[in-house]
């Protein structure tokens, strides 16, 4: 399966490194854009030499590109999630891949535990969802120390994207964005990246803590890039046939 990277920065750049090496099973290097690659081609760059797209350029990029390529038949895997906090961006890709007859999906990039929680929430589908993130000060671009934000997954996306990306996949994989709340808290002393996820279910009560290390040229968690490497490997494995993260919906 040949992958085309939309991003050459912390995440597209370490995956193109990886699939020159082959240490990504079943797959092989299409194109990589970097941000200084003309607008008006990039699609057609993207698409022409791959069979699905990674993006990793943030959350303009879904907006400008993602539609596109899923219009041109051609799979995408969504890291910038806080893109998907507009439902307008949600409906365009899900119409884009009806129409192209392709698909769309985002992997967990730096959270786990989805699984559980999905099937606990189907059980019953009531439940409270709660995120707590802390990073230092510098990584969260605030100066201020203590409690940030406090909101929901959508509101923290639109208000505080710096932890955009895990709240919204979150949500997409639980109770919703509008349901699952945030707390960001910026410590000065974090030596590591912590997102602790709490929920209580009809079925149980579960709590995930999580400490993240950063890629070495930015702030990303470096469990991104292997959550990305495991959903194309299942993409080649199952023949274009991704993991859906969200309930009745292709992702």
């Amino acid at each position: 399966m040949r992958v085309s990277l939309l991003g050459t920065g912390g995440i597209g750049g370490t995956l193109r490194e990886l699939l020159a090496a082959g240490r990504v099973a079943g797959c092989v290097t299409g194109a990589a854009v970097g941000s200084r690659f003309p607008a008006g081609a990039v699609v057609e760059e993207l698409t022409g030499s791959g069979d699905v797209v990674v993006e990793a350029a943030g959350g303009a990029a879904v907006r400008a590109y993602g539609a596109q390529v899923l219009a041109a038949g051609r799979d995408l895997v969504v890291c910038s999630a806080g893109a998907l906090a507009d439902d307008a961006v949600h409906a365009e890709l899900d119409a884009a891949a009806l129409a192209g007859g392709a698909r769309w999906t985002v992997p967990p990039g730096a959270i786990g535990g989805l699984d559980l929680l999905a099937a606990a929430i189907r059980a019953d589908g009531a439940a409270d969802v709660t995120l707590t993130t802390v990073k230092t000060p510098g990584a969260l671009g605030v100066p201020d120390v203590g409690v940030v934000f406090a909101g929901t997954a959508r509101e923290a996306a639109l208000r505080f994207p710096k932890t955009a990306n895990v709240a919204v996949t979150l949500g997409l994989a639980t109770t919703g964005i509008d349901r699952v709340r945030v707390v960001v808290t910026a410590d000065p002393a974090a030596r590591r990246t912590r997102h602790e996820i709490t929920a209580r279910t009809a079925v149980g009560e579960y709590r995930f803590a999580l400490l993240n290390d950063t890629l070495p040229a930015g702030r990303t968690s470096a469990i991104t890039v292997w959550s990305v490497v495991r959903a194309l490997e299942e993409l080649a494995a199952r023949g274009r046939t991704p993991i859906s993260l969200k309930k009745g919906a292709p992702s």
